[in-house]
């Protein structure tokens, strides 16, 4: 496994996913695979609240999506499951301290259950990158 660290924030990542680097986000996808794993960091001056969590997931919340309590790494927070349209949607809301993490791994429908477990793999290897 290879590791990436962003701001505020690093993870394992599995062995033949390929990481791309935006201004503004790290993309993480598989040559061969079927979707694509995206997460963006924010960090705050003051640890992230739940009501600051609440406000990011804003979106999934309206929509009427059902918020699941979960544990990744270091990090809690909210995930959101969504099928639309031939498309498969998995969304966190994550918070450790000072850093709030949206992260995104989205493919087509008929090809969800390929890459839950290795996507489930590295967000449970995340860690909190203190200063």
């Amino acid at each position: 496994m290879a590791d990436t660290e962003e701001l505020g924030w690093s993870l394992d990542v599995i062995e033949g996913w390929e990481i791309e680097d935006l201004e503004d986000a790290a993309v993480f996808s598989h040559p061969e695979g079927a979707g694509v794993l995206q997460i963006i960091g924010y960090q705050e001056d003051e640890p992230i609240t739940d009501e600051q969590l609440t406000m990011l997931a804003q979106d999934q919340l309206d929509a009427g999506l059902t918020a699941e309590q979960v544990v990744c790494g270091e990090f809690r927070g909210l995930r959101f499951v969504q099928r639309e349209d031939g498309d498969f949607w998995r969304t966190w809301y994550l918070r450790a301290d000072k850093v709030a993490l949206a992260i995104t791994y989205s493919c087509e429908d008929e090809d969800r259950n390929e890459e839950l477990e290795a996507v489930d793999s590295m967000l449970a290897s995340l860690v909190l990158e203190r200063e």
